[in-house]
């Protein structure tokens, strides 16, 4: 049974990267629409997580005034 559910899995997995591959010939050969989707992708912090930066920030500075910023 276990054999059975790994060879499933495999063959799974190989459909899955032939068909990412076959997508993926498409896909870079525009490479503005790569550009694009790329942007997208980049992690971008919340405003909670920036102001949160900022306070640890400040109070680093107000602490240890002799250190300069990075």
């Amino acid at each position: 049974m276990l054999y059975e559910a790994r060879r499933f899995v495999m063959s799974l997995r190989a459909r899955s990267a032939l068909e990412f591959a076959g997508q993926w010939a498409r896909f870079a050969s525009r490479p503005a629409h790569w550009q694009q989707d790329m942007s997208m992708d980049v992690p971008r912090p919340s405003p909670t997580v920036t102001a949160s930066l900022a306070r640890r920030r400040d109070r680093a500075n107000r602490d240890y005034p002799g250190i300069p910023d990075a």
